[in-house]
């Protein structure tokens, strides 16, 4: 059986008509303005708001991002690269992490089957804790600036020595 679409809320509906006609980075929409958008209570706001940002990245092309204390802001093109490195700085940690979580097993007693699944899953996470990490970012920030230009998947491997 196909799982079905799950249909928006009507009030992520308000917040994605009312965010999808903001042009200008340097507005502020205060948690006020949101609340009283969709008539709730400003601490309760964020639950409808993270579901209408990623339909606003998906539909809109339009990224918000968080103003602490005080709200959101449509994100201007230079505020790409804090969002890229938040979201790396997440997942180096998350790998990190995810690799200590999986140690906390008695290796031995598990299946064949799951030994390699294990080893593949702690491979994968391996190499996004590596490739996250500050020196490997700055590694290929060096061959970008010789580039000039973004790289492809291959040229980013050879910057790691992978052929």
């Amino acid at each position: 059986m196909k799982k079905s679409i799950p249909e928006r809320s009507a009030t992520t509906q308000i917040i994605v008509d009312y965010l999808g006609k903001i042009t200008d980075p340097t507005a502020l929409i205060t948690w006020i303005t949101l609340a009283g958008l969709v008539n709730c209570n400003p601490n309760y706001v964020h639950s409808y708001l993270s579901s209408a940002r990623k339909i606003l990245v998906k539909e809109y092309q339009k990224n918000f991002i968080t103003i602490h204390g005080q709200g959101i802001r449509l994100a201007a093109p230079n505020d790409a690269v804090a969002v890229g490195k938040l979201s790396t700085t997440k997942i180096h940690r998350e790998a990190k992490r995810g690799l200590q979580r999986m140690t906390c097993t008695v290796y031995e007693e598990m299946t064949n089957e799951n030994k390699i699944a294990f080893n593949a899953q702690a491979s994968a996470l391996g190499v996004m804790h590596a490739i996250t990490d500050n020196r490997s970012i700055n590694k290929i920030a060096k061959v970008c600036e010789e580039k000039k230009d973004k790289l492809l998947l291959q040229d980013t491997l050879k910057a790691f020595g992978v052929n």
